[in-house]
């Protein structure tokens, strides 16, 4: 479909991205929203949450916390669901425990 030039909507390309993040294939999702970015794709902030929650999942804390420095970048703000699932990851794996992370 992209190489005939053809881009999905958001929400077509957010189930997809969900759908190879619940088949712990996050890696894959992420490569894919990244050619369909270089054809002219904008992600949105469903596209950065099932990312953040796909590699939350899989326990790749720094490619989740990748995807939401980039976010930022693009000066888009987490919303609290995608923010709570990455803060969560950052725990399981050691970085921080939950007594340390304060939100103001």
């Amino acid at each position: 479909m992209m190489n005939a030039g053809a881009l999905p909507d958001s929400v077509t390309f957010n189930l997809l991205l969900r759908d190879l993040c619940n088949a712990n294939h996050s890696i894959d999702a992420n490569r894919l929203r990244l050619l369909a970015s270089s054809k002219g794709y904008e992600p949105d902030e469903t596209t950065y949450h099932v990312l953040v929650s796909g590699f939350t999942k899989e326990g790749r804390r720094k490619e989740g916390e990748v995807v939401v420095n980039e976010m930022l970048d693009k000066d888009m703000l987490p919303d609290i669901f995608t923010y709570n699932r990455l803060m969560d990851g950052l725990c399981r794996v050691g970085k921080f425990s939950k007594k340390q992370v304060r939100l103001l």
